[in-house]
This record gives C-alpha cells, structure tokens and sequence, in this order.
C-alpha cells in the first residue's frame, strides 16, 4: 500500500466520490473506463504507426471483455491477446529480449500455436498411482467416447491428460466439463468447488460449431480465440441451448478448438455432439478454491476426492464415482 500524501488523498477523493454507491454500479463503472481508455488507446497508436495487427500483454489483458472491445474497433485488422498475460509472461518476454540484444531486431517470433507446454505423465505412472491408493479404475478402449457418455447424461467430468497448460487459463488438459444447458450450473458447480465465483462458466467448442455460437467470429480474433482470451457477443442460439455459459450482458469467453491442437478434446466433442446435437460444453479449470490448477495426477487425484466430482480421467484411465451423482440428484 502506497501512504505517501498524494496517494493518500487521492485514495479519499475516490472513498468520498462512492459514498451511498453500490458495489456493482462502482464495477461497472471501472469497467466501461477501462473499456473506454484501452480502446482510445489503441485507436491512436493504430492510427499514429498505421499498424493494425495489434497484440497486447499485461495484466489488464485478463480483461477479455476489454479484449473484445479493442477487437471490435474498425481500426483493428487483427488482435493477439498473449495467452499468459500477467506476471507468468515475463519469462518469455525476458527471453525474447535477450534475443533480440544479440539478434537481428527485424526477426519475429512466430506466434504460440499451442499452450500444451508443460509437464506430462506416463499410463505408466499413473496405473502405479491408482494401484497404490486403492482406486477402482477401468481402462475403456476408447476413452473419448466414454467420456462424451457420460457428459451427455449429467456426469460431471475432470480430465488430466496429455501436457499441462501455459498460462492462467485451463484449456482442456486440466479441466472440469460440464454440460452447459442448465443455468443454475454456476451456483452448485462453485459451491461443490467451495468457490465464491460470480462470473459464468466458459465454453468449449470447435472451430466447426463457433459460428453457430458466436456473433463476429473471424480470422480477425480466432487464433486467440482458442485461448481463452476474448469475448464474444453470443447467438440467440447459444443463448437457448447453452445457457449456463452466457453472461448477464449476452458475451461469453470461449475456448474454439482446431484439428491437431487438441485431438482428444476435439474428439470429445465431435463424440458429444453427435449423442446431444448440442457443440457446447462447460469448461472449467480442475482445482479447489484458492488452489492452482492441478498438475500432477496425485493433485487431480485429491482435487476429485475433495470435489466429490463424478468422473476422473487419467490420460487413457477412467474413474467413476457413481455416488456423488446420486447424492447431487437426491439434493436436487
């Protein structure tokens, strides 16, 4: 906390002007600065180099509904979020500079194509696993299509498989799906997480299905798009068979997949849609409140314990816990 004397004023200008102010009228109110501040902000930077692929970092960038504002300006012809927009970016971006001090300043670095750049485990390691905690576990041929089962009648699934995301942001490979057709999902999915969340959960979807979905979706955002990044105002359609993932203004925050980014999550979808005619599933990030997203299999392992989830894949492994769906419907 800054208490020189400017900052300590300032700080009670602010408290004086929010008097009798609701909290929400109070966020509401930062938000459409920032909106309005970012996007002037780009549109003179845009209009002063005549560059109008913009790409943008930093932690205001988590603000994916100021995102989509910068995207929508017709100055923009392209917009880039950096995936790890906040302090977990500085890593690369120190690595970056180094590179250039000792390179040609003219070389780009190509863009991210994938964020499945972290750590990953062996069938192996996770048998031993399940075998030393005493876990039950099948191991389906197609694991995929199972998957899409029992998303298809309610079951809550956590998937663990192949490499850990880069970034803040679950993109599948340790995630919470859900089907998004029920509004209230928010409210007992978070409980059962012990979070206190108010934003709406996110959707996953394929590249094939996001026009569907999305209003203005294009080359102009779609590559950031996949993750996680942006905003979109939705479809009367999204809205009637995905409820649960449309905020109270009509945007939602999706994550698109494409062929050969993730195959198997693609696959579950692909799987999904052809049992519910619905391209459409929750994606959360599998974690407890006020945990980091889990990255071994002895965190999702705990993770599903605690969270008392339905289903729990391990890469090719599958978990169920038909007890915790019949309490939540007996609750229910």
């Amino acid at each position: 906390v800054n208490r020189g004397k400017v900052f300590t004023r300032a700080l009670k200008d602010v408290r004086d002007h929010f008097v009798g102010m609701e909290p929400r009228h109070v966020a509401a109110g930062v938000q459409r600065h920032l909106e309005e501040v970012s996007g002037a902000m780009v549109r003179h930077y845009v209009n002063k180099t005549g560059h109008r692929k913009v790409a943008v970092v930093g932690g205001v960038h988590a603000n994916v509904r100021a995102n989509q504002v910068i995207a929508e300006l017709p100055e923009v012809e392209k917009l880039y979020v950096f995936p790890n927009m906040g302090d977990g970016g500085l890593g690369l971006g120190a690595a970056y500079l180094g590179y250039a001090e000792h390179q040609d300043f003219s070389v780009i670095p190509k863009a991210l194509e994938t964020l499945y750049l972290g750590s990953s485990y062996c069938d192996e390691e996770i048998e031993q696993l399940l075998q030393r905690e005493g876990i039950a576990y099948s191991r389906p041929e197609d694991v995929n299509s199972e998957i899409a089962r029992y998303l298809s009648r309610g079951y809550i699934v956590a998937r663990f498989a192949g490499k850990m995301e880069y970034g803040p942001r679950a993109l599948c490979n340790r995630s919470i799906l859900y089907e998004a057709t029920q509004p209230e999902v928010n409210k007992w999915l978070n409980e059962q997480l012990q979070r206190t969340e108010f934003m709406p959960f996110a959707p996953v979807m394929r590249d094939v299905d996001a026009h569907l979905y999305l209003k203005g979706y294009d080359s102009k955002t779609s590559h950031t798009a996949q993750f996680m990044t942006v905003t979109y105002n939705v479809t009367d359609q999204c809205k009637a068979e995905s409820p649960a993932i449309v905020h109270v203004d009509g945007t939602a925050r999706p994550q698109v997949i494409y062929p050969g980014v993730n195959d198997g999550m693609y696959d579950i979808l692909t799987k999904y849609k052809e049992l519910t005619g619905r391209g459409i599933l929750v994606n959360t990030s599998f974690n407890m409140h006020n945990e980091p997203i889990v990255c071994s299999p002895q965190d999702a392992v705990s993770a599903y314990q605690r969270g008392n989830l339905d289903v729990l894949v391990l890469n090719s492994f599958l978990i169920v816990n038909e007890q915790s769906r019949s309490d939540r419907i007996r609750s229910a």
